[in-house]
């Protein structure tokens, strides 16, 4: 009986580490994206959104996405900085591309827009 239960507590445990091999993560990968809303930093840790059209260059931007079909980890949305050189607006798709967990000196440190597709503005499939 001791040698059963011995047996079946490492085939649990060959299952959960196996488990966790399989899982996917999206940290540090690049995907497209949808842009649902365009946040500016109006103050030092306030945020408001961004009038539609308007351009605020040298005040930091922040944008809601959506992705097209659930990520991997089941994620539907999520926030990004937007680089200074870059000008997004709602419904533009963008590649956006996850900071990278677990290491401190790795870039993007934050989620980040990489890249601004160029028209039409449709998913592509």
């Amino acid at each position: 009986m001791r040698g059963l239960l011995i047996a079946l507590a490492i085939a649990s445990a060959v299952m959960i580490v196996q488990g966790y091999a399989r899982s996917e993560q999206v940290n540090g990968g690049s995907y497209l994206a949808r842009v649902e809303q365009v946040i500016v930093e109006v103050r030092s840790g306030v945020y408001a959104p961004r009038p539609a059209g308007a351009r605020m260059p040298g005040t930091p931007q922040w944008v809601n996405v959506t992705f097209p079909e659930p990520l991997e980890d089941g994620r539907t949305s999520a926030t990004a900085r937007v680089p200074a050189f870059l000008y997004v607006q709602e419904g533009d798709l963008v590649v956006l591309r996850f900071a990278a967990t677990g290491f401190p000196e790795a870039h993007p440190a934050v989620n980040e827009v990489s890249a601004v597709a160029s028209e039409p503005r449709t998913w592509i499939r």
